[in-house]
């Protein structure tokens, strides 16, 4: 704790470690044009995500959550996230964003099945197969600040196959389209829609075709060959079951 050599996460466990030429997180190295940053992250869920972030911006995102097209698909990706940080002084952060709603499946292709591998209270969050009708998908879920994955098992896909989606809540204006497979092949569909008192905040909804990542123990690692004195580099790490961690920065050269 002393040396600042930490990571946070979100209650989840996770392990991230990591070193920038040779030093921890959390440490300041001397000034370097060309800076290699590596690591490992474990999680008790498969990992979705390893993010690099340099002076707040995201640099290099590696997903390991596959794209894939409409012969190889396993899954439907419903991945909601709502952003929550205020942008004026004064205002209180946002508060949960709720998602309900259905996602149909029309023409060729069957539903296996369905799960929310990351909802925090599965009484309140929920997803199933509607009783009605069996392509159907009814969801309810929350977001602050981070996402929710809903997973659609599929089958039996084809070019002529439909995916319909329609999110109704009280707090937003109403979400409703209709892509084709073919649409949410590979990084899929992201729609935005933008909220808050002056519109700053921003709601993701995305729909992709997948395969699921399996593995829980990922290495990481990023060049920078255009460093500037005053850098600070960290990583941000994302699971499947909804694990969060942040490492604490590193920064290069001396403190301004």
């Amino acid at each position: 704790m002393k040396a600042r050599s930490t990571y946070a996460t979100n209650g989840h466990r996770i392990i991230l470690t990591g070193a920038l030429n040779g030093a921890p997180f959390g440490a300041q190295v001397p000034q370097t044009a060309r800076r290699e940053l590596s690591g490992r992250a474990i999680g008790t869920g498969p990992i979705d995500r390893v993010v690099v972030v340099k002076n707040g911006v995201d640099v290099q995102t590696t997903d390991y959550f596959t794209g894939a097209d409409v012969a190889s698909a396993r899954v439907v990706e419903l991945r909601l996230w709502s952003e929550t940080d205020p942008f004026e002084r004064g205002v209180n952060s946002r508060g949960a964003r709720l998602w309900r709603g259905t996602l149909r499946l029309e023409g060729p292709g069957t539903i296996e099945g369905v799960r929310t591998p990351n909802v925090e209270n599965v009484y309140t969050e929920q997803a199933r197969i509607s009783a009605a009708d069996p392509k159907t998908v009814e969801f309810l879920v929350r977001t602050r600040g981070h996402f929710r994955s809903v997973l659609v098992a599929v089958s039996g896909l084809t070019s002529a196959s439909r995916v319909i989606l329609d999110a109704n809540t009280p707090q937003v204006e109403r979400v409703q389209q209709a892509f084709t497979a073919a649409d949410l092949a590979g990084a899929g569909r992201t729609l935005e829609r933008r909220v808050g008192p002056s519109g700053q905040q921003i709601d993701y909804v995305t729909l992709r075709l997948t395969r699921p990542p399996e593995e829980r123990d990922r290495a990481f690692s990023y060049v920078d060959q255009n460093g500037a004195p005053g850098d600070s580099y960290w990583v941000r790490v994302i699971t499947t079951n909804g694990g969060i961690a942040w490492s604490s920065p590193i920064r290069v050269g001396e403190r301004p």
